[in-house]
Formats: structure tokens, C-alpha cells, sequence
């Protein structure tokens, strides 16, 4: 079986933090900072996904900030231009 692209491997483990964020909202055993932390890491390996198929090399860091900065920095494109604005993450 062929493996698949680092990128995809990456939005695949996105994809499944973010469904256990929406499943955890639900339930009233799970603790809210359990629910941000998947959240949180969520974004993070979507945006490692983007830098990875985008062949951006980056510093190793969970830091969200330091990783748009550095979409920001390689990427020609007004998509990754977040001046003073606040990212949403709607569940």
C-alpha cells in the first residue's frame, strides 16, 4: 500500500481533531479546555498541511502565530495577509 503525501497524512489528523472538538461540545464529561486543546491542534496541523504541500520549510513549534507568520513570509498571496484580524474557528 502506498503511503500517503506528508500533507494529506497532516489535513487527515487536522480533520480528526476538529471532529472530536464538535463531538466534545456535546457531551458534559469533557472539559472545556480539553475541547480548545483540540481545537488548538486542529489549526496547528492544518496549517503545518498548507506549509508542507506549499514545500515551506518551518521551525518546529505548536505556536499558530509563528506559523501563519511564516505563510505570511513565503507565501506571495493576499490569502495569508492577517493584519490585526481575529481567526474564528466555528464548530
Amino acid at each position: 500500500m502506498r503511503e500517503k503525501p506528508l500533507y494529506q497524512q497532516w489535513l487527515e489528523r487536522a480533520r480528526s481533531n476538529l471532529e472530536r472538538a464538535r463531538i466534545d461540545k456535546f457531551s458534559r464529561h469533557i472539559l472545556y479546555e480539553d475541547m480548545c486543546f483540540d481545537c488548538q491542534q486542529s489549526v496547528e496541523k492544518a496549517l503545518k498541511a498548507l506549509l508542507v504541500f506549499k514545500d515551506i520549510e518551518y521551525d518546529w513549534t505548536h505556536d499558530i502565530g509563528v506559523l501563519i507568520k511564516t505563510l505570511d513570509t513565503f507565501a506571495a498571496c493576499p490569502f495569508f495577509t492577517f493584519p490585526n484580524s481575529i481567526i474564528t474557528l466555528h464548530l
